[in-house]
């Protein structure tokens, strides 16, 4: 019988830190506890699916079923893949699309400002962009959805970019999409920081004042937009000149590391009493 202080008993615990705002969501959305364990069902077996893959195994019912507790037929019984899936799939395109095109010097003109392209026809600089970054999504697709989000603009002179980054607010599930890979990403530089040596230690900064005053909100949330987008504007240029697509060079030195960095700041009205103010950093 496993003690409260077991490996066990304290994965439970961390557990339930991790579903408690998954709960809440739920709960405002109306989801019951039947449809979570659904969807959970599933999502247990597409994650099955990828640890196998990427051990480099192929994977199959029986395997899956140990990995998950779940039963062979429940396994076989699942959808491969979801229509959210598809999207997600795609939308690592449209950003790469985008940091390509700032960051890439053959996209800038004399004085290092990103250039107008074409991009009519299927020898446009807009095509060629695009198929340097994948072969399997068609320019005219890329150029909608960007277009679509507001990324870019056309006119007569080509079209031309506004900003480098995807808004996610466009839609619901591109927006949670990127909120999935963020708690994904946290928790793994949490792991880090927890298990890792100090040489590996990732950022994982809090900062929170809770007696604000309110006519202040709306200035402090514009500051902090502000200063987000130029701190991504430097990471960008800075990371940019250390990835292999958008600077390879001749040099033998192994790519494929990965760096993600991702803000977000939250300003909201009391729901109750206030107290003092605080600063974490942790």
């Amino acid at each position: 019988m496993k003690g409260d202080g077991s490996p066990f008993n304290i994965n439970k615990k961390l557990l339930a830190l991790l579903l408690k705002p998954i709960v809440r969501f739920s709960m405002r959305r109306s989801l019951s506890i039947q449809t979570v364990q659904e969807v959970l069902r599933k999502v247990f077996i597409e994650v099955a699916k990828e640890e196998i893959e990427e051990a480099g195994e192929s994977p199959n019912a029986s395997r899956i079923s140990v990995m998950t507790g779940l039963s062979r037929r429940e396994v076989s019984a699942s959808h491969d893949r979801s229509e959210s899936e598809a999207g997600e799939r795609a939308q690592p395109i449209f950003a790469r699309v985008l940091a390509q095109w700032e960051q890439d010097r053959r996209y800038r003109n004399a004085k290092g400002q990103v250039r107008t392209l074409s991009y009519e026809g299927d020898k446009s600089e807009f095509a060629r962009l695009v198929r340097s970054i994948s072969a399997h999504v068609k320019p005219a697709t890329v150029l909608f959805e960007l277009q679509r989000n507001g990324a870019i603009e056309t006119s007569e002179k080509g079209v031309t970019l506004r900003r480098a980054t995807i808004d996610a607010t466009v839609d619901h599930v591109r927006a949670f999409t990127i909120v999935s890979k963020d708690i994904s990403a946290l928790i793994e530089a949490v792991l880090q920081n927890l298990d890792g040596n100090s040489n590996e230690q990732d950022v994982h900064i809090r900062t929170e004042y809770d007696n604000i005053y309110l006519k202040d909100l709306p200035e402090i949330r514009q500051w902090l937009i502000d200063e987000a987008r130029a701190f991504h504007k430097r990471a960008r240029d800075f990371i940019s000149n250390h990835d292999k697509d958008v600077f390879p060079t001749s040099s033998r030195s192994e790519a494929g590391g990965k760096v993600m960095v991702s803000m977000f700041s939250h300003a909201s009205s009391p729901s109750s009493g206030s107290s003092a103010q605080k600063n974490d950093h942790s």
